[in-house]
């Protein structure tokens, strides 16, 4: 049987395709729980609540911020996390392999299970997807400060103030076959943008190892640590989408095989090369 957690809505367009989702799982001959998170309410925890159901798949519907939270709340718990995304630009769109809600329906019966990485903050916040660092909104991005970097122990960093974007998808990565292998490979991406600056270059110092650094063409760099820490004397955030779940330094690392994600099953290669012929 499947729990499902429903954002609430907030105009009758999101409502109507609450209500369409629903006559949809019925249709695919899935239906179980359905709850809506209220305001007092935070998602993992109504994950939880699920799990004390006994309910094997906890099935989160609604934007990239909820299925990210109701996932934190399955880990290594056994439970499989199915996810209905309604943003238009949606991570969890090309990680699933599908294109809108009702495709997200179609595959929750499959049952093709991905176990996947997660993202541990501070020994205590988890994500599945990304997460940006970035000064407090009274700091200008040009104002005189520090954040020091530091991978897996071999190198260190140090950048002006800036937005760090922390990522177990890719940072920027579109193809789903790629993201997923990310996902797996216990391993985080850590970008961090090239600023203008006296001397020139992005960081005002770069020592030790300097293995699996990527320049992107976007003006930055991409790291490939399984394990980074955040210091600074400024005051720094961290954002879920527009969420902020941690303040102040940081030490992110992969959470390996942590969680088990419903995604579409592909058809074979060799079905496809009939089926063309």
């Amino acid at each position: 049987m499947y729990y499902y957690i429903f954002e609430p809505t907030k105009n009758p367009k999101e409502l109507k395709i609450q209500d369409e989702i629903k006559v949809k799982l019925q249709t695919l001959g899935i239906v179980g729980e359905c709850v809506t998170l209220s305001l007092a309410e935070e998602p993992k925890d109504l994950a939880r609540v699920g799990l004390r159901k006994n309910y094997s798949t906890i099935v989160a519907c609604g934007s990239d911020l909820l299925i990210n939270e109701v996932g934190s709340g399955l880990i290594e718990s056994g439970a499989v996390l199915g996810a209905i995304p309604l943003e238009e630009k949606s991570s969890f769109k090309t990680i699933l392999g599908i294109d809108n809600y009702l495709d997200a329906c179609d595959i929750l019966p499959q049952r093709k299970v991905l176990t996947v990485d997660c993202g541990l903050i501070n020994s205590s916040k988890i994500f599945i997807t990304e997460v940006t660092i970035k000064p407090k909104k009274e700091l200008s991005l040009s104002e005189s400060g520090l954040i020091i970097v530091n991978f897996d122990s071999d190198f260190q960093a140090e950048t002006k103030l800036c937005d760090i974007i922390i990522s177990n998808v890719g940072a920027g990565e579109k193809d789903t076959e790629k993201i997923r292998e990310l996902m797996t490979d216990e391993h985080l991406d850590i970008f961090i943008p090239d600023q203008l600056k006296e001397g020139g270059g992005f960081l005002s110092r770069l020592f030790g190892k300097k293995e699996n650094v990527e320049k992107q063409p976007g003006g930055g760099s991409i790291f490939h640590p399984k394990r980074i820490s955040i210091e600074s004397r400024k005051r720094l955030v961290t954002m879920l989408s527009e969420k902020i779940i941690e303040r102040g330094n940081l030490v992110i690392e992969s959470y390996p095989a942590s969680l088990k994600l419903i995604i579409k099953r592909e058809r074979p290669k060799i079905e496809e090369e009939e089926s063309e012929s």
